[in-house]
């Protein structure tokens, strides 16, 4: 009885032996599997994506699906997609760059407070100008009235004589100006009607105006007095091509005493104002040529 016993418990001891063997078995296994995984997710991380850097700072990111970004030691980056495409970004730029904004007016001034109205003549010392030419000055409260657009801004040029021409002395010439948008021919009395109306313009927005011609005899280099003139003429017929001419003559006779000349085209509205642009970086709607009379 008492051997049977016995065997009965060691019997028992062994097979206690052999599970707690084959659990510690299975329990290595468990922890094998589960430090591979987490290996395994180390690697990747997102997306799969592991990182080398080399000895000069720079690292290089490469995800499972083939893209690379490398970024160097002073944070500029370049991403390339697996088809090649690249893309590179440093560090103190954003990605998309903004135009840069036009250059501010500089030496502006502001105009005195009692210029931005149209009452600057009920405070003026000078005589209403009246629709008369006054030589001593005068005060016009005429509004500017109607501007072109730019494909409406006026432009001239004077076809003959050519700049730099040798003209024959007090024989006749004619002076011809091609002159583009404006609706010749509308000229009102400077005597009685100066600056008394606005700018306007046509129905094709090209301003009502006319063309004038001055020639000036010119000495030196130094601007010439407006006030003394060879020649000046107003041209006031309409024209539909722009075209017109005059004929130059003094009150010596036809053409011009010898000397050296400035013929110039002047521009004016039909009440005599300097036509009016729409900017102020443009072209001049004047010309002016140099010739030699001999």
């Amino acid at each position: 009885m008492k051997v049977s016993i016995i065997l009965i418990a060691l019997i028992v001891v062994v097979l206690m032996v052999v599970v707690d063997v084959d659990g510690a078995r299975h329990r290595n296994l468990r922890k094998q599997r589960n430090s591979r995984n987490r290996n395994q997710t180390s690697a990747q991380g997102n997306l799969g994506a592991s990182t080398t850097q080399d000895s000069q700072g720079a690292s290089t990111t490469q995800d499972s699906q083939g893209a690379s970004t490398t970024q160097d030691s002073q944070g500029a980056s370049t991403t390339q997609d697996s088809q090649g495409a690249s893309t590179t970004q440093n560090s103190q730029a954003s990605s998309s760059t903004a135009a840069d904004p036009p250059p501010a007016a500089t030496n502006t001034l502001s105009p005195p407070s009692n210029l931005l109205s149209n009452d600057i003549c009920k405070n003026s010392n000078q005589p209403s100008t009246g629709g008369k030419q006054n030589k001593g000055g005068s005060c016009s409260d005429t509004i500017q009235g109607q501007i072109p657009s730019v494909e409406n801004m006026i432009s001239t040029i004077i076809t003959n004589p050519q700049n730099g021409d040798t003209i024959p002395a007090n024989e006749p010439f004619n002076v011809s100006v091609l002159t583009n948008n404006l609706d010749l021919g509308f000229f009102d009395n400077p005597q009685t009607q100066y600056y008394a109306f606005p700018q306007s313009l046509n129905d094709q927005g090209q301003i009502f105006g006319h063309q004038h011609v001055t020639i000036q005899q010119l000495s030196g280099n130094g601007p010439p007095d407006p006030q003394n003139f060879a020649f000046f003429k107003g041209l006031n017929d309409p024209s539909n091509s722009g075209q017109l001419s005059v004929a130059v003559a003094s009150s010596a006779g036809p053409g011009l005493p010898p000397g050296f000349y400035r013929i110039c085209t002047m521009t004016g509205t039909f009440s005599h104002q300097p036509v009016l642009m729409p900017v102020a970086q443009r072209g001049a709607q004047d010309d002016c040529i140099r010739v030699n009379v001999k």
